[in-house]
């Protein structure tokens, strides 16, 4: 068991005599459901059914237990994180909990968390939030009421975060990832009708699951702004269930079609696979000789190599990204399909994306050694591309002159502008933070809130306490351009038109 935190929110009155957490019994919803965190069974006086928390996630009774887990990674490689869990997770908790509760337990029901494990009930604390900002409407001040102060104050060690390294302090709190549910829900990101049936949830949390497995990407705004490792990284993966081609084959057939689904509760077609023949080798484009170089002294940091292993650490601080584990025991459910994964760009263009921006270097560490792809291959096809290169140093923050670049450059938001694909190497931090901005400027949110729901659709995302800080620190659309505007070389988007969808 975890055991309580410095950087929690508890005092001693709130622990036993060996130093783990009391559980309070908490009545959510009157005589239906009970909040009993740290409780491995409930009190001799409750006779309503008792169920651990995140024993609802689980797809059935065969599925491994609830976990946090980011795909193509090692957990070893996760470090301290231990959630929050990902979003076909946090809906199958949902799904489940509506039935369990539509069946109408006589004296109610209580969700409980293992004695003394923080990690397992600060993920717990999530599920019951989201549960109640979707099923229930509720806000988030609503939700802190109900459960408690003290277990919205939990907090979430930073994605990646090192165990061999004493850890800094935690930003991600329980609340923010309530207010990203309520925020994604509110704005039309996820809608809860896709758990009214068990086939739409199904469908919802595999076409996420797939993505996220066969091309390392994800919508962060659905329809408008997904985000992804660079594919050189994905294509370059043996694992079957990834892609195998960047491009069509030559004579191959155009097998895209307009549109894309734009919510994650869309149940509209969305061709993800293809019978049409692609070669099973894994094949890399060429490096695009026009793509800078980081300084030798930074791009040879301490990053990881290929392999995993850590590098001497330099005098520039940076971040230590880790790599994919290529070797990674396979799973069965995502690779017994007799069908081929799209190339990479007719997947793109079938989903509505209109504009890559590129923000790695091609010659990083646990990049190919063949480096990066050509993007005159993607403008030829009618496809925009532009470079914003970021380097991977000094916590991965995005200079005010990137983020003016990437809003001057980007679509507007509006669907006939199309949707951008953001990516750095493993699509977690620079590419995170850009596209983060974006949003945030485009439809005016706060970025507290953006910061829980990345940590949801996409784990392992922002991954330095740097990103974490800045994050927050952008309270809407005002902020972000005042930042940009600082380091845009005289150029103000201060006063530009905004091109806010929602407005």
């Amino acid at each position: 068991f975890n055991r309580i935190e410095r950087s929690q929110a508890f005092t001693s009155r709130d622990l036993d005599a060996s130093g783990m957490l009391r559980g309070p019994m908490v009545e959510v919803l009157p005589g239906r459901l009970w909040w009993a965190p740290s409780r491995g069974s409930p009190p001799d006086d409750f006779a309503g059914e008792f169920h651990r928390a995140l024993d609802l996630c689980r797809y059935d009774d065969t599925h491994p237990e609830a976990k946090y887990s980011v795909t193509h990674y090692s957990a070893k490689l996760a470090g301290r994180a231990f959630g929050p869990l990902g979003l076909d997770l946090v809906l199958r908790f949902c799904r489940a909990l509506r039935i369990l509760l539509a069946r109408g337990a006589p004296s109610g029901l209580a969700l409980g968390t293992a004695v003394g494990n923080v990690c397992e009930r600060t993920n717990a604390a999530v599920l019951l939030g989201a549960y109640l900002s979707l099923m229930e409407d509720w806000s988030v001040e609503q939700i802190r009421h109900a459960i408690g102060k003290k277990d919205a104050e939990l907090m979430f060690a930073c994605s990646w975060s090192r165990v061999d390294r004493p850890e800094p302090r935690r930003n991600l709190s329980v609340a923010d990832c309530w207010a990203g549910i309520a925020m994604g829900s509110r704005m039309g990101w996820l809608d809860a009708s896709c758990l009214d049936t068990e086939a739409s949830a199904n469908l919802v949390c595999s076409r996420w699951r797939q993505w996220v497995t066969t091309y390392d990407c994800c919508w962060i705004i659905p329809g408008f702004i997904m985000v992804g490792a660079d594919p050189v990284t994905t294509v370059s993966d043996p694992n079957p269930a990834t892609f195998t081609a960047m491009f069509p084959a030559f004579g191959q057939p155009d097998l895209s079609s307009p549109g894309s689904s734009r919510f994650y509760s869309d149940m509209s077609p969305t061709t993800a696979y293809s019978d049409c023949s692609i070669p099973s080798e894994k094949r890399l484009e060429t490096t695009d000789p026009s793509t800078p170089r980081p300084p030798r002294s930074e791009a040879t940091s301490a990053l990881r190599t290929p392999h995993g292993e850590a590098g001497p650490q330099d005098e520039v601080g940076s971040v230590e990204t880790v790599c994919k584990e290529y070797h990674l025991a396979l799973d069965a459910a995502c690779t017994t399909s007799d069908r081929q994964p799209l190339d990479f760009f007719t997947f793109l263009k079938n989903i509505g994306i209109s504009t890559i921006v590129r923000t790695n270097f091609a010659n990083e560490p646990g990049m190919p050694m063949s480096g990066g792809y050509e993007s005159e291959k993607f403008k030829v096809r009618g496809m925009g591309h532009h470079d914003i290169f970021i380097l991977d140093t000094h916590g991965g923050l995005p200079k005010g002159s990137d983020v003016e670049k990437a809003l001057r450059l980007c679509p507007s938001g509006k669907p006939s502008a199309g949707a951008v694909y953001v990516h750095c190497k493993g699509g977690f931090g620079r590419s995170i933070m850009l596209a983060c901005c974006l949003a945030i400027e485009r439809l005016d949110v706060p970025g507290s809130a953006l910061l829980g729901w990345v940590r949801i659709v996409r784990p392992g995302s922002i991954n330095t306490p740097e990103q974490e800080l800045l994050l927050k620190s952008f309270h809407g659309r005002g902020d972000v351009r005042k930042f940009a505007s600082s380091g845009a070389g005289g150029i103000s988007v201060a006063s530009a038109k905004c091109g806010c969808s929602v407005q």
